[in-house]
């Protein structure tokens, strides 16, 4: 048997042998599991406090938006919910990846209805993180406004305030102001 005719039956015999293994494995246990966190750990839990401002128009209807920026990763978006003029709230969400130590918060919304925030800070496994920014509306421009109240330059914080005065946006980043432990009764929080 010459050695090409020798490497082409080897082709061929492994060619079967692979093609013969393939999709038939009726005799395993193997089970499907839907939306299986691999992960050896659990997702972290990030719970904001956040405070709106009691200032007139202050409120949202809109869907808040937040994303949250670590170290090495970034964790969003997340919907944090619309939120009434002077609100004190508390909002948990997982993150879907584990993103280090807080750098910074990203607020957006889609919508014409203004809001405006008064305070932020987020605990994340142990640490609280005071957050700090500038204070701004989080709006989006409307043409309608813009038509219906040519002075308000298409923003409804207009309303109240110049926005010379107190700017306007469609996104609003915070950054870390400090960053302290959280304790309970028994020490230290659990990561």
């Amino acid at each position: 048997m010459p050695l090409s005719m020798f490497f082409a039956w080897l082709l061929f015999v492994f060619v079967v042998k692979v093609s013969s293994d393939e999709f038939v494995y009726v005799d395993t246990n193997a089970e499907d599991i839907v939306d299986e966190n691999l992960l050896q750990f659990p997702l972290p839990v990030a719970v904001l406090n956040i405070r709106t401002s009691n200032a007139y128009l202050a409120g949202s209807a809109d869907q808040i938006q937040v994303t949250l920026k670590g170290d090495f990763a970034v964790s969003g978006p997340h919907s944090i919910g619309p939120f009434a003029a002077g609100d004190v709230s508390t909002v948990t969400i997982t993150l879907s990846r584990v993103i280090g130590n807080l750098n910074s918060v990203l607020l957006y919304k889609s919508g014409i209805d203004s809001y405006l925030l008064a305070h932020m800070n987020c605990l994340i496994g142990n640490k609280v993180y005071e957050m700090t920014g500038p204070r701004q509306w989080l709006d989006n421009l409307d043409p309608a406004t813009a038509t219906s109240y040519p002075s308000s330059k298409g923003f409804e914080p207009m309303a109240q305030e110049d926005v010379d005065m107190l700017p306007v946006a469609p996104t609003l980043e915070l950054t870390v102001k400090n960053t302290q432990y959280h304790y309970t009764s028994a020490g230290l929080a659990k990561e």
